[in-house]
């Protein structure tokens, strides 16, 4: 018996240290790893000098504000001194709840993370905090507590090189008309006639053993990107895409072509 035991105890060793492995070889191996400890390979345009903490930039275990269904213990500040996103906008476009000519969604800026549960605010706003650069990557919430404040950050632009800087592939800013409409509901393009979509369900769109996600049935940024996709070890993943590119095959998930 205590033989047993003591097999059982090893191999519990051994699939905890299999699952760490695991779960180390995601966020850490991306640029969304901006800690001092990230590799010179992946070194994010924006980085720190002061923590080796990874999750500290998005998320806390402890959060401090009004917990809704898109705020996953987040720790980054919201965009400021937006309005209103300027959005993609067509004839042909069928995505948003209001047909009309050159119809378009909306997306508005939060004003506290709890207005995030409500209206045009949506998981997106979560990304575009640091993306669309009006917030510095290191404005959080809730402080590393080693250092009691926010770490210094270096490669960027603006007040103590922590803006994503303009001449970055990771800066969006304001105007989104230009890139992949979001913040729309999925299933209303699926009604329209000249729609050409696949059915979704389970959460999201399925289609040949690969999925695109939905949240609340929404298409969102995440949808496609999967902000703790590893991609130096899956290079076709680039970048935090759910689904690859190879033959379009992220596309054709949900466009049925």
């Amino acid at each position: 018996m205590r033989r047993n035991v003591s097999l059982l105890v090893a191999a519990g060793a051994v699939l905890a240290f299999s699952l760490g492995g695991i779960a180390n070889a995601g966020i850490e191996l991306t640029k969304h790893n901006m800690s001092s400890g990230a590799t010179s390979t992946i070194k994010s345009v924006v980085g720190a000098t002061g923590t080796d903490e990874i999750c500290i930039f998005c998320h806390t275990p402890h959060m401090n504000v009004t917990k809704g269904d898109v705020l996953p213990l987040w720790n980054h500040r919201l965009s400021s001194g937006v309005g209103s996103y300027t959005m993609y906008k067509s004839a042909s476009f069928n995505g948003a709840d209001n047909y009309g000519l050159l119809q378009a969604v909306t997306l508005n800026t939060p004003t506290t993370p709890a207005d995030l549960v409500t209206g045009n605010m949506s998981v997106t706003n979560l990304c575009l905090s640091c993306h669309d650069g009006t917030q510095a990557v290191n404005a959080m919430f809730n402080p590393p507590n080693r250092l009691n404040a926010n770490p210094v950050m270096t490669g960027g632009g603006g007040a103590g090189s922590a803006y994503i800087p303009n001449t970055s592939n990771a800066y969006l800013g304001t105007d989104l008309q230009n890139d992949h409409p979001v913040n729309f509901t999925y299933s209303v393009s699926q009604t329209v006639s000249d729609e050409t979509l696949h059915t979704e369900g389970g959460g999201g769109v399925q289609w040949n053993g690969e999925t695109v996600r939905l949240f609340n049935g929404t298409v969102q940024c995440a949808s496609c990107h999967d902000p703790h996709k590893d991609y130096v070890t899956s290079t076709e993943f680039t970048p935090f895409l759910r689904v690859t590119i190879s033959g379009s095959k992220l596309c054709l998930t949900c466009h049925d072509k």
